[in-house]
């Protein structure tokens, strides 16, 4: 961005733009989110709520540390809506968050689910759910970069 800026090129920044898919609103909706990418979750539980929607909302949290955690209170306002929080540096089957997703998946077998944060977790948390029992064609997916591999 420096760069740029030095070499006196106008800079412009638009605002993001795409479509919130927040699953059909009579299925549950279960967002699986690493550190920011829970921003999918704060759009698909506000516009589910907007709409009255009669499925539950879910979102399992992966963060790294408390800080990268926020606005919680926003997100349980929302009716019909679990929010989980796993704080957790660990990259092994250990980590806490993959630990919930196998105590808990059976919950959530027929959900829509969306998968947010960067290739390599999208990667494991898919890999997890499908030997879990979860079908490809619940998964839906916002990664953070570039991520050929087709989920």
């Amino acid at each position: 961005m420096d760069e740029l800026l030095e070499m006196g090129k106008p800079l412009r920044i638009t605002a993001a733009s795409g479509v919130v898919r927040a699953g059909p609103l009579s299925e549950p909706l279960l967002v699986i989110a690493a550190g920011t990418a829970a921003a999918q979750a704060f759009s698909c539980f506000a516009f589910r709520q907007q709409e009255a929607a009669t499925g539950s909302n879910t979102l399992l949290w992966c963060a790294d540390c408390a800080d990268d955690i926020y606005c919680v209170d926003t997100l349980t306002s929302y009716a019909n809506t679990t929010v989980v929080t796993k704080v957790d540096k660990c990259r092994t089957p250990q980590n806490k968050g993959l630990q919930w997703l196998r105590e808990n998946t059976s919950k959530h077998l027929d959900a829509y689910i969306i998968l947010a944060g960067s290739p390599i977790f999208v990667y494991a948390i898919t890999d997890l759910l499908a030997s879990l029992g979860i079908k490809n064609k619940q998964l839906h997916a916002d990664v953070y970069g570039y991520a050929p591999r087709k989920i």
